[in-house]
């Protein structure tokens, strides 16, 4: 699938009108939640490969982790008006939202699922 952010559905629309598997996933922490925590659990497992890439390094480096009272988490901004990017970090984890599937659960993340290189 092609997943987009809500913040410019005309490109989903237009990705699906030519027959390409194209969706929305809203950035909320019931769609992020089991994504972050598999990427948690490959960062501290050695499982995540780095190609030094300068701009993904500096959007991860703006981005901060919500980690809420019911145990979701979320990626934001430092603070909301901030001209710092973190769209690789949401692009990252729709994506691994995807390759995790549907019917991820909580027992979906672990270290177990390899190399991710970035």
């Amino acid at each position: 699938a092609i997943v987009l952010d809500q913040w410019n559905p005309n490109v989903a629309t237009g990705l699906a009108s030519a027959g390409l598997p194209a969706m929305i996933l809203p950035k909320n922490a019931r769609n992020y939640t089991i994504p972050a925590r598999e990427l948690e659990a490959r960062l501290k497992a050695g499982g995540l490969v780095h190609t030094g890439n300068p701009i993904a390094r500096w959007m991860v480096s703006n981005a901060v982790v919500s980690r809420r009272v019911d145990g979701s988490l979320l990626p934001k901004k430092e603070s909301p008006m901030s001209p710092n990017k973190i769209d690789f970090v949401d692009a990252l984890l729709e994506a691994l939202s995807q390759a995790l599937g549907p019917d991820a659960d909580e027992s979906a993340y672990s270290d177990g699922h390899g190399l991710m290189v970035v």
